[in-house]
């Protein structure tokens, strides 16, 4: 009832009425922020992984409110956790859902590249334990060739 009081409010504002109302960043508008930063892409595009990014914070928030009332509630603590780590794998559902529509929306060419925005960075090392130092690619640094 009260979302559609708030609707009701904010359809009955004029444009600049609402547009000076202030507006926290959602997740997901951080997120088209970086991937159209990082991509270069239109406006049309920008709009559509907008469109799909506020989708997941719809879920996003759907979740958290679900928990957010369950921890409020006076249910049993291992109840509680059960639903709570339940609360947890469809967070991560959300996200992935909005990453995979984001992934579907972007034309092949910078597939790849969006991809390479959620993967970690490898470690500088990439070995650990006892080894022969000398013959070791990573240990060894390579000689400066004199030509």
């Amino acid at each position: 009832m009260l979302r559609w009081c708030v609707v009701l409010f904010l359809g009955a504002m004029s444009v600049e009425a609402r547009a000076q109302l202030p507006r926290a960043l959602t997740e997901g508008m951080r997120l088209t922020n970086q991937v159209s930063r990082a991509l270069a892409l239109q406006s049309r595009m920008q709009k559509q992984v907008l469109e799909v990014a506020l989708q997941g914070d719809a879920c996003l928030a759907h979740w958290k409110a679900f928990r957010d009332s369950a921890e409020a509630s006076s249910m049993p603590e291992a109840e509680l956790l059960e639903l709570i780590a339940s609360v947890h794998e469809e967070v991560a559902r959300c996200r992935t859902e909005r990453q995979d529509n984001i992934r579907n929306l972007l034309p092949d060419s910078l597939k790849m590249r969006f991809n390479s925005l959620d993967e970690p960075a490898l470690p500088n090392v990439l070995h650990f334990g006892l080894h022969n130092r000398m013959d070791c690619n990573v240990c060894v640094t390579p000689k400066p060739s004199r030509e």
